[in-house]
């Protein structure tokens, strides 16, 4: 999805308070389920909430679906619907009595057939069914649910009834969780059933667009027209889609190998259609594009298409994009999303990054492709700068509102920018062909990932422990602010010793940044590249060169999302012996002490308490100029300490420093 816009509203009570009540409730039951009502019935509710936020979901743990057939009769004049929904599910446990489907109050269950009619009851956003007879684990069963209503608009759309002109234009949007409001399902994107059909029955001037492959369109002779769209590809519920109007067609052809081609489809409202076709060489040239890096496009037995609808971005509805803003980045973000989003989907709505930052990083690498690497580097540029305003974690822990889930600066921004991380960490060559790998992989083609199995695959895929790059990224939060400085000291014979210092400033989490570091050392007769590994507040590095330095450039590609400043060399730090506080401060296990040595000499570091007595001599040997650092435990003091303050004392030559440092046993 793109461009998202935070409209939205509140609806049902048990929803905000996400409670899944049993509908065969009787007695006491009932009596505190009215006690909760009447508590909360008058509390005011935030306008960033969605409709039907974390109520059941992610939805029945007793069933996998595996099929939905929809069969809609669509009636513009009154803005309803009517038809049912056929659902085949398979039982997850024993002796099932119950199953329970979110589907929205504002539409009305008239029937439940599964073999005969079956009980129901229809309450809150839960349609609970009981089988004729309890369900084995591993069963197969079906049911066909018909009802009519109003559908009622949530999060970014749900079902939405809307004209251009006087001409009926009807649209749906159920990305998080908007399908329950027009059909009943299990809303949750980790339950992809294994085929769908959508039947939509509407005015006889209108045409209906859906998922997969068009297999009937008929005129019934009653001022209605009819057609049916089936899709043989795993589909979570939330991308089957429905748009209506009198659109304009252009078709046309990918062909992705030598001998085989699959239509490529555009449906646009006839005003907008010559600024539309303005991009559609854009989806050919980006079908073509992300086929080579990501794998084939993933529904070559079906199309690709195109539908315009009424929300100002777009949205990634498998084989068939819905676009209500017609632009390079809308067009190329969405259809990256058959692969992030559609193919692989996300096994929770925490993963979002899943889908957005890497539909967000697919946009720069359209610019790398076909405008250039400048191109590229301006787009991650402004990312960049957009990412430097992201509040909390990439992994998006509040999924109870759109803005939790779908905040551009963090979801979108900063999830592309680690993409960009992740391939100055990697290198071009093997971050490729990770991606790809990725994209095509058995393990999650067609079905679910998390963050957490992508940085698994990552680790595995490389050969590389990766660990502290995801759990600073994804899980962590901000960036970090590097103060940087360098000196050289000539070495006699044309050679140059250059060292750099590097400190960051303190954060919350993570404490600090591990990262590589591209360096490029300036020098009177060319660059110099190097890569540090910084994993600490305080550190320092030397080269030896064969010219004199004059610069450095830190991060010249750009590659680590950052503030970075260069600093002018403290003339006293030539002299100077410091050491930095440590940290944790006070410490139970161990602490860690970092230093600074103006040149290289033999060093001694010891432990005295609180009464100036040396307990410990922790450090005695030669150490070269630079930040250095130190774990300090009881261990390596060789004593029992009680708790209290001590003191650190270093020592080099004639100059020596303190730190006091506390101690809880």
């Amino acid at each position: 999805m793109t461009n998202p816009k935070f409209k939205h509203d509140i609806s049902l009570l048990c929803d905000s308070l996400r409670l899944r009540l049993p509908f065969n409730m009787h007695g006491a039951k009932a009596f505190l389920f009215l006690v909760f009502f009447l508590v909360f019935i008058f509390l005011p509710f935030g306008n960033n909430a969605l409709a039907h936020n974390k109520a059941l979901y992610p939805g029945d743990e007793n069933i996998d679906v595996t099929y939905y057939a929809l069969d809609l009769t669509i009636n513009d004049r009154d803005s309803t619907i009517s038809g049912n929904v056929l659902i085949r599910m398979k039982a997850l446990t024993d002796n099932l009595k119950y199953v329970v489907l979110d589907f929205s109050h504002t539409l009305k269950a008239d029937s439940v057939v599964g073999k005969q009619n079956l009980k129901f009851t229809h309450q809150a956003d839960f349609l609970e069914i009981e089988p004729s007879v309890p369900l084995s684990s591993g069963e197969l069963f079906s049911v066909k649910i018909f009802y009519h209503g109003k559908p009622k608009p949530t999060g970014y759309g749900g079902f939405v009834f809307s004209k251009h002109g006087n001409i009926p234009w009807i649209w749906t949007l159920s990305e998080p969780y908007g399908a329950f409001t027009w059909f009943p399902c299990k809303d949750d994107p980790a339950d992809k059933a294994d085929s769908a059909s959508i039947k939509i029955t509407v005015s006889k001037n209108l045409f209906a667009v859906s998922n997969g492959v068009l297999l009937k369109n008929v005129y019934n002779g009653d001022g209605t027209r009819t057609f049916l769209w089936k899709t043989n590809y795993p589909i979570a519920n939330y991308l089957i889609a429905v748009t209506v109007s009198n659109f304009e067609n252009h078709t046309d052809y990918f062909h992705y190998s030598p001998t085989d081609s699959m239509p490529v489809e555009h449906y646009i409202l006839p005003e907008d259609y010559r600024r539309a076709e303005e991009l559609f060489p854009v989806t050919l040239n980006a079908l073509r594009f992300f086929s080579e890096i990501y794998g084939t496009y993933p529904f070559t037995k079906e199309k690709y298409g195109e539908v315009e609808f009424g929300f100002n971005g777009g949205m990634e509805h498998q084989t068939i994009t819905s676009l209500g803003a017609f632009t390079q980045d809308v067009v190329v973000h969405e259809l990256s999303h058959q692969w992030f989003g559609d193919k692989i989907t996300c096994a929770t709505w925490h993963d979002i990054w899943l889908h957005e930052g890497f539909a967000t990083y697919s946009e720069a690498l359209y610019r790398e492709r076909y405008e250039g690497k400048e191109a590229y580097r301006m787009k991650i540029s402004r990312l960049i700068e957009r990412a430097k305003e992201a509040k909390g974690s990439v992994y998006a822990e509040d999924i109870s509102t759109l803005d939790g889930i779908f905040n551009y600066e963090r979801s979108y921004a900063k999830g592309a920018v680690i993409l960009h991380m992740l391939r100055g960490v990697l290198g071009d060559s093997m971050f490729f062909s990770l991606i790809k790998s990725y994209a095509t992989s058995p393990s999650f083609s067609y079905g679910n990932a998390s963050i957490k199995d992508f940085s698994s695959f990552v680790n595995r895929f490389t050969g590389k422990n990766l660990d502290y790059f995801f759990d600073e990224w994804i899980f962590g939060e901000n960036f970090p602010i590097y103060f940087y400085s360098w000196n050289y000291k000539a070495l006699g014979k044309g050679k140059f010793k250059a060292t750099i210092l590097i400190e960051q400033a303190e954060n919350t989490n993570p404490a600090f940044f591990t990262m590589p570091i591209k360096l490029k050392i300036k020098t009177e007769k060319g660059d110099t590249n190097v890569v540090v590994f910084n994993d600490s507040l305080r550190q320092s590095f030397s080269f030896v060169i064969s010219t004199k330095p004059t610069g450095i450039i830190f991060d010249p590609e750009n590659f680590i999302l950052k503030n970075a400043f260069e600093q002018m060399p403290n003339p006293f730090a030539s002299h100077t012996l410091e050491i930095y506080p440590n940290y944790p401060n006070p410490f139970k296990e161990k602490t860690t002490l970092e230093f600074y040595l103006p040149r290289s000499g033999r060093v001694k570091i010891e432990f005295y308490d609180a009464l100036g007595r040396r307990l410990s001599t922790v450090l005695n040997s030669f150490m070269d100029a630079g930040i250095h650092k130190l774990v300090l435990s009881p261990r390596n003091i060789k004593r029992k300490l009680a708790s209290g303050i001590y003191f650190v004392r270093l020592s080099e030559g004639i100059q020596n420093a303190v730190r006091k440092v506390i101690y809880l046993k």
